[in-house]
């Protein structure tokens, strides 16, 4: 059901960010989620990763969150694997997950690299799809919002380079 509406929103050249509903509120405590972002356009998919985010993939191997929506929930996870070679991105329902290959991400997590980087085959039309993922920095238009969770001291670096 989702994969058709997110195609579907993909071809069109419109993008979406996807953020967890529940992570500011009483169901924190029930659940484990945690607040990484989604960012969705015609040729990319973005997540950003909050220090907790971060330490929950070197800790855990992976970490995952969703959104609700009217009829279902979008989950969207990164996942780590000792067998993988290379970054790759799967979407099967309303899932989907990248996965990493478990080296890859141990140095990103423990570095202070911004991001991973990819191109994969999208399937449709012979395009390439662009896997993005990065620490999130906090936001600079104004969010009043709790920005203790995100990386200030690596976005102060990148603004010097």
């Amino acid at each position: 059901m989702y994969s058709a509406s997110i195609a579907a929103m993909l071809s069109s050249g419109r993008f979406l960010w996807f953020t967890n509903p529940f992570r500011n509120s009483h169901w924190k405590g029930l659940t484990d989620l945690n607040n990484m972002k989604l960012r969705l356009d015609e040729h990319s998919v973005r997540l950003r990763l909050s220090k907790s985010d971060i330490e929950t993939l070197d800790n855990q191997g992976s970490v995952r969150t969703f959104t609700a929506l009217p009829g279902g929930t979008l989950e969207y996870c990164i996942e780590t694997g000792t067998n993988l070679e290379r970054t790759e991105c799967i979407l099967t329902g309303s899932a989907l997950k990248v996965l990493l290959p478990v080296t890859q991400a141990e140095k990103w997590t423990k570095s202070e690299d911004v991001g991973i980087y990819a191109s994969l085959p999208a399937g449709i039309d012979g395009k390439e799809v662009q896997i993005i993922l990065e620490k999130d920095f906090p936001c600079k238009h104004g969010n009043t919002g709790n920005q203790s969770d995100r990386f200030d001291d690596l976005a102060s670096q990148q603004k010097k380079r």
